[in-house]
């Protein structure tokens, strides 16, 4: 039997919980990649924090509109969770799955949620320059953001330093906007390899692999 603050917190999720063992799939249907035209600020309205009443706050992002979403660690106990995105406003998330660092969230939306641009490519760009976004740890906090090249030593705060204070979680793009890979652990996981360990299918037509136009 649900408790009453139960129902008030989440009364209803804008996709079924899945079993345990049901692939969830994602379509182009699913898509909903913010039109701006700046690459970070595209990927940057898909990026939310997620914190609850104890537990520490870490980043995830929106790759289904109705609030599928993907972070990186291991499950917090705490039964509230809100996600908090760049304008500020508190979403409630609860963890769907989790499996070798790496989490599928939703988080419910109260309009669709933007999505950020993503490829599920099987390695993480190596050498390639990167930027990656975290999410806003307090009301009122900018996003933060980070350039670089994976597998690179920080030269001269030009480098990317993954394992610096970042809290696990962060999207990482190509300069044109696209995600490939999130921070897992202290290292980059192909969104391809993420959406495998978690038991999720990509219609071969969804995955971004240009920025909108």
């Amino acid at each position: 039997m649900h408790r009453l603050e139960d129902l008030i917190f989440a009364p209803s999720w804008n996709r079924g919980l899945p079993g345990p063992s049901d692939t969830v799939f994602v379509g182009p249907s699913d898509l909903n990649p913010d039109p701006d035209p700046d690459p970070v600020q595209r990927v940057a309205h898909g990026v939310f924090a997620v914190h609850g009443a104890t537990s520490a706050t870490f980043t995830a992002f929106a790759i289904t509109r109705d609030g599928l979403a993907l972070a990186s660690g291991v499950p917090v106990r705490e039964q509230r969770l809100w996600g908090r995105f760049h304008d500020g406003a508190d979403r409630p998330v609860r963890i769907l799955r989790a499996l070798n660092d790496v989490m599928l969230l939703q988080v419910k939306c109260d309009v669709p949620c933007a999505t950020v641009p993503w490829s599920d490519t099987a390695a993480a760009p190596e050498r390639e320059q990167v930027f990656i976004l975290g999410g806003p740890r307090f009301a009122g906090d900018p996003i933060y953001l980070a350039y670089g090249r994976l597998g690179e030593p920080a030269v001269e705060g030009t480098g990317l330093d993954i394992d610096g204070d970042l809290e696990g979680g962060e999207p990482v793009s190509r300069l044109d906007g696209v995600v490939v890979a999130l921070v897992a652990n202290g290292r980059a996981i192909a969104l391809g390899a993420a959406f495998g360990r978690l038991g999720i299918a990509v219609a071969p037509t969804a995955a971004h692999s240009a920025p909108p136009r």
